[in-house]
């Protein structure tokens, strides 16, 4: 269930009309959250990296918003555990939307 959620914020996030109303929705941005924790399977980690990333690209007062309720280190703290275990998993999307967050 939670999975089909992450997929719906996912493809409602690439409108540019939607992208500041779900960045400021607490709810959404707690299940985005929950969703880069350390323990949350890795297609939830792509999918809420990439979800990020197209609600920061083109609005930077969602960046803003994100910047704001601790992505930064969320991000970090994912991208060090699947760097430390390594096991040849790509991290464009983790990487994609660290870099937007920090520019």
């Amino acid at each position: 269930m939670k999975k089909v959620v992450l997929i719906i914020l996912h493809n409602l996030s690439f409108s540019s009309q939607n992208r500041v109303r779900i960045s400021q929705h607490s709810r959404v941005l707690a299940v985005m959250k929950k969703a880069l924790t350390v323990g949350e399977p890795i297609d939830h980690h792509r999918i809420a990296a990439s979800t990020c990333w197209a609600l920061m690209s083109s609005s930077q007062k969602a960046k803003g918003r994100l910047k704001s309720a601790g992505f930064v280190e969320r991000f970090e703290t994912i991208m060090k555990l699947h760097t430390e275990e390594d096991r040849n998993i790509p991290l464009y999307h983790l990487e994609a939307a660290f870099e937007l967050l920090n520019s």
